[in-house]
C-alpha cells in the first residue's frame, strides 16, 4: 500500500516537471515568434471605420484576412497596415474621435471623393506619427483647419481642396517642415497668407477662397491660377499699388490697336491716291483721243476738199487760183491745231 504510494507521488512530481519545462519551453519559444498583435488592433479599427461610415466599406468580407480588403494595404510581413485608399467608397458623416487613433504604422490614407462632414477633430491624427500622404479633398468638412494636422511632422503631400473649411489659414503650417505639396483651393478661408517657411515647397494653391493682403514673396513663384477667385495681390498677382503685369499687357494691347489704326489709314491714303492718279492719267488719255479726233476731222475735210480743188483747177483762171489759197488756208488751220 506504502509502496502504491510512494509510485503515485513520483509519478506526481514528475509530472510537475514536465509541465514546467514545457510551459517554459513555449514561452521562450514564442519570444522568437513574430506577433499579430499588431494587425489584430488594426483589425478592430477597421471595423470601427467599417461600422461609423459604412459606404462600400461595408462590402468587405470579415471572414477573410484584414489584408486582403479592398483599399487596405498591409506591410509586407501583414503585421500592420500601412495604406488606406478609401476614395470615392460611398463614405458619409462625421469621423468619429480617435477612429484612426490605432492605425499607427500608417503612412498613406486617402478619403478623398466621399461625402464625410462636420469639424475635424483635434485628436483625429495625433497617433499617425508616419503619416506622409493625407488626401481629404471633395468632400463636406467645415470648421477651422484641425490641430491635429499639425502634430504630423513628416506629412509631405496635403490635399484639403474642395471642402468648406473656414477660417484662417494658420501659420503651424511651417511644423510640416517636409511638406513639399499644399492643396486648399475652392474652401471659404479668409485673411492673409502668413508667412510660410517650407523649403521643400513645391505645389501651392488658395483659388476661390476668401483671402485678402499681398503673397508672401516666397510664394511668388508659385503660377498665376493658384490664386485667383481671390483678393490677394502681389506676385505672381498685380501690384498691391495699384500697378500689374496686366496694365503693361494692356498698354501692349493698346499700341497694336494703334499700330492696326495706321495701317488701315496708311491703306486709305494710298487708296484715295491711286484713284487720283488713275482720274488724271484717264483725264490726260481723253485729251490726247480728242485732239486725235480732231486731227482726223481736219484731215477727212482736206480729202473731201481736195477734188474740188482739182475741179477748180481745170476750169483755169481766177477761180483756180482762190481754190488753191482756200485748200492752202484749211491746211495750214489743222496744223496749228495740232501743235497748240
Amino acid at each position: 500500500m506504502f509502496g502504491g504510494f510512494g509510485f503515485t507521488q513520483n509519478l506526481q512530481k514528475m509530472s510537475s516537471k514536465i509541465l514546467f519545462l514545457f510551459t517554459i519551453s513555449v514561452s521562450i519559444f514564442t519570444l522568437f515568434l513574430p506577433t499579430n498583435s499588431d494587425i489584430v488592433s488594426d483589425r478592430a479599427t477597421l471595423l470601427s471605420i467599417r461600422s461609423a461610415l459604412r459606404g462600400r466599406s461595408l462590402l468587405w468580407n470579415i471572414t477573410s484576412p484584414t489584408c486582403s480588403w479592398p483599399g487596405v494595404i498591409c506591410s509586407p510581413d501583414k503585421s500592420s497596415v500601412l495604406k488606406l485608399h478609401l476614395s470615392g467608397m460611398g463614405l458619409l458623416g462625421q469621423i468619429p474621435p480617435g477612429l484612426f487613433s490605432n492605425l499607427t504604422k500608417l503612412n498613406f490614407l486617402s478619403l478623398r471623393y466621399n461625402a464625410l462632414s462636420g469639424v475635424i477633430l483635434a485628436d483625429l491624427f495625433t497617433s499617425l506619427h508616419d503619416l506622409r500622404n493625407l488626401y481629404l479633398q471633395n468632400n463636406l468638412f467645415s470648421g477651422p483647419i484641425s490641430d491635429s494636422i499639425f502634430s504630423l511632422t513628416n506629412l509631405v503631400r496635403l490635399n484639403l481642396a474642395h471642402n468648406n473649411f473656414s477660417g484662417s489659414i494658420p501659420e503651424s503650417f511651417n511644423n510640416l517642415t517636409s511638406l513639399g505639396t499644399l492643396y486648399l483651393q475652392e474652401n471659404g478661408f479668409s485673411g492673409q497668407i502668413p508667412d510660410l517657411n517650407l523649403p521643400s515647397m513645391v505645389q501651392f494653391n488658395v483659388l476661390n477662397n476668401q483671402l485678402n493682403g499681398s503673397i508672401p514673396s516666397n510664394l511668388a513663384g508659385q503660377p498665376k491660377d493658384a490664386f485667383l477667385g481671390t483678393s490677394l495681390c502681389g506676385k505672381p498677382l498685380d501690384s498691391c499699388d495699384g500697378s500689374s503685369s496686366s496694365i503693361g499687357e494692356g498698354k501692349k494691347k493698346k499700341l497694336s490697336g494703334g499700330a492696326i489704326a495706321g495701317i488701315v489709314i496708311g491703306c486709305v491714303v494710298g487708296l484715295l491716291l491711286l484713284l487720283c492718279l488713275l482720274f488724271f492719267c484717264c483725264r490726260k488719255r481723253g485729251k490726247k483721243e480728242t485732239r486725235s479726233a480732231d486731227v482726223g476731222a481736219v484731215s477727212k475735210q482736206v480729202e473731201v476738199e481736195m477734188p474740188e480743188e482739182r475741179g477748180v483747177e481745170s476750169n483755169g483762171g481766177k477761180d483756180g487760183f482762190l481754190g488753191s489759197a482756200i485748200a492752202a488756208i484749211g491746211v495750214g488751220g489743222g496744223f496749228f491745231f495740232l501743235c497748240g
